[in-house]
């Protein structure tokens, strides 16, 4: 099934940069939903600088005769583990950085559970095209019950780790480089029998598909390989049965819809949606209570897994927050598509697309759909004074997806509503680069 290979990774030079967490920033979001312009000033050589289309190549090539990149020595997986802090409870994250052949999705080895966005796609592209590098990793997850890679890896990496470092978050990056032949061997051959899921990335995975068959193209290339570089996507893979998989929700913020009225849309869900108001403080000093009882509708609380109930939070500025339940699963067969199973009609998400952004956000003129902005975020305060100010007309605040709702949509060839999950913490740029 899935087949992956080491790599002769990029990494900074420890002589030359002393501390880590100055040079690596966020993954690279085309969406813009991290600030970049912070990490600018953080140090010269952040690797924010990477992302430059216009002189991406001229910066890596100036930063590798400086040797403040080098290039491993031979080929390598990189056991990588992440130590942080969630609901005051520490957590440890392990997976490993290696590239993964790219495969077009029909094949069934390699699964994503989200659509992208074109604009985020060709803009991942483009710069893949002027830099040749991966710079972000895109986190994959592999179903191995019984750990078998995990074990493997975990033996290997009983030494001192090669990276460690704490970033501003407070979380801890450990990276052990393992270049053995034969512990390398073990795992290619355990993966061969595992299918891979898309967790963070898909742009990302998307881009770098339509760059290997850019580059195909650019060289004649007819026949199927597998033996060039850009046949290979970089990823960090965790095990799906991990304990210590954290999902947190993406919200969204919604602006440019025509004729807005918020009495009217609120009439209309309450024939199938239990709307309860609630007084936010626009200051944020409640919305925690806020997102619990939100939480609580869905039955989070009471730990009801995939059969919880469809719940979501409305803010529509000046302290309006309403929470908003469906009252009935049977209504899902009213307003749900019927073409889509019933795993994807009963997400948050797309109860939350379908029956109110589609349904009542989106108007239609003279033949022509006018469908809303949107704009994804994870910063919980930020929305609130992004409608306050008058920037967005209304919010929604999401529950998280559990782990076995997007496994389910993934296996079934569906796809959830863009930006409907994000995998915590994040991964970062420029910690191991991959050349191309």
């Amino acid at each position: 099934m899935a087949v992956i290979k080491p790599f002769r990774g990029l990494r900074y030079n420890l002589e030359k940069i002393d501390n880590l967490a100055e040079v690596i920033a966020p993954a690279y979001d085309p969406t813009g939903s991290d600030d970049r312009k912070e990490y600018y000033n953080k140090h010269k050589y952040n690797t924010v600088y990477l992302e430059h289309r216009e002189n991406a190549a001229l910066t890596l090539n100036s930063w590798l005769k400086q040797k403040i990149l080098e290039e491993e020595d031979k080929p390598a997986l990189y056991r990588y583990q992440q130590e942080f802090l969630f609901n005051g409870e520490k957590k440890v994250r392990s997976g490993i950085i290696c590239t993964v052949k790219i495969e077009p999705y029909e094949k069934g080895i390699i699964l994503p559970h989200e659509e992208t966005l074109d604009k985020y796609r060709e803009d991942s592209l483009e710069l893949l095209k002027s830099s040749r590098v991966t710079i972000s990793p895109i986190l994959g997850l592999y179903n191995d019950a019984g750990s078998t890679v995990d074990s493997i890896m975990e033996k290997a990496a009983e030494k001192t780790p090669d990276i460690d470092f704490t970033d501003e978050s407070g979380t801890v990056h450990r990276v052990w480089v393992i270049k053995d032949g034969e512990i390398i061997s073990q795992v290619q051959e355990s993966m061969k029998r595992m299918r891979i899921f898309l967790a963070s990335g898909h742009h990302l995975y998307e881009a770098a598909l339509n760059y290997r068959n850019y580059r195909r193209e650019a060289q004649g290339i007819t026949s199927e390989t597998d033996d060039n570089p850009f046949d290979y996507v970089m990823m960090t893979l965790v095990n799906l049965y991990s304990p210590n998989l954290v999902i947190l929700p993406c919200h969204r913020l919604v602006k440019n819809v025509k004729n807005f009225n918020l009495d009217k849309m609120l009439n209309i869900l309450k024939e199938d949606f239990k709307v309860e108001d609630f007084a936010v403080d626009p200051g944020g000093s409640n919305l925690e209570e806020f997102l619990n009882l939100v939480s609580n509708r869905g039955g989070f609380d009471q730990g009801l897994g995939i059969d919880h109930r469809r719940a979501f939070g409305l803010y529509a500025g000046k302290g309006q927050g309403y929470v908003i339940t469906l009252e009935s699963e049977t209504a899902l067969d009213r307003l749900m598509p019927r073409e889509k199973s019933l795993a994807w009609q009963g997400l948050d998400v797309s109860v939350l697309h379908t029956t109110i952004i589609d349904r009542l956000l989106t108007t239609v003129e003279k033949d022509q759909t006018i469908k809303p902005d949107i704009h994804y975020t994870r910063k919980k305060k930020e929305v609130l004074k992004m409608v306050d100010s008058g920037e967005y007309q209304t919010a929604f605040f999401m529950n998280p997806p559990l782990l076995d709702e997007v496994t389910a949509v993934a296996i079934g060839g569906e796809k959830m509503p863009p930006k409907s999950t994000y995998f915590y913490p994040g991964l970062p740029a420029g910690l191991i680069i991959n050349k191309l």
